[in-house]
């Protein structure tokens, strides 16, 4: 399970967050000892801006603390809520910068940000015991999985892209449609990003959810931890 927090909660809920979060606070797996766990939190999501800013929206509305983004409208995000304090990721990823991002976050988001970039963030996420949300879409495709450091059984993104199956091709997908799928897919990894802050379960180990939006429906693949991966299995030794 995941590492013990880096940070204490900080002093009581004050009354303007009570009645900024009261329809969460009321949630029996949430109330306000979990809503002090959100704004003690650090999310990093690292992306395309159309994927990221889903995912952002609905991190800073749930009062996630401190969010470090990829994006270009941070100011835009930061009106939605004043108790999240934003961060600009640089525009490239590095080793360095991935490593950074591992070791100061409880939980990294990785929304459309391409393989290069996913291998740096996963092996520090890995390094770190870090978990890594990963999510992508491709035309009418969109995918979703809690990988690297979220429990010891679950597999890396190295493991899911040796062992998962290929996508399926569709004819071009409408750039708005594109964009809906992409929103989609924000929307599930910023629901397991908050699950896993909160000490939840959240979905098993190796479920690979995969959403197609031509086919209007949700499918499941598990994708093993595997044994011999140079990034997190025995031969990582």
């Amino acid at each position: 399970m995941r590492r013990a927090r880096r940070m204490p909660c900080s002093s009581m809920l004050t009354d303007q967050q009570i009645e900024r979060y009261s329809r969460q606070i009321i949630l029996p797996q949430l109330g306000g000892r979990g809503q002090q766990r959100l704004l003690d939190a650090s999310v990093a999501v690292v992306g395309s801006d159309d994927h990221c800013a889903t995912a952002a929206v609905y991190l800073a509305a749930a009062g996630v603390g401190r969010l470090s983004l990829s994006l270009v409208a941070l100011p835009a995000l930061a009106a939605v809520n004043p108790d999240c304090a934003l961060t600009p990721l640089p525009a490239s990823m590095t080793r360095a910068s991935a490593s950074e991002i591992a070791r100061t976050c409880d939980v990294v988001l990785g929304c459309g940000a391409g393989n290069d970039a996913c291998t740096l963030l996963n092996a520090a996420c890995v390094a770190a015991h870090t978990p890594f949300v990963w999510g992508d879409t491709h035309g009418w495709l969109g995918r979703v999985a809690v990988l690297a450091g979220a429990d010891s059984d679950a597999p890396c993104y190295a493991c899911l892209r040796a062992q998962a199956s290929p996508e399926p091709v569709h004819s071009e997908q409408p750039a708005a449609l594109a964009d809906a799928t992409a929103a989609f897919i924000g929307t599930l990894q910023a629901t397991e990003a908050i699950k896993l802050l909160l000490g939840m379960r959240a979905t098993p180990a190796g479920l690979v959810l995969t959403y197609d939006a031509l086919a209007g429906a949700v499918d499941e693949q598990h994708v093993a931890k595997y044994p011999h991966c140079a990034t997190c299995g025995a031969a990582r030794a």
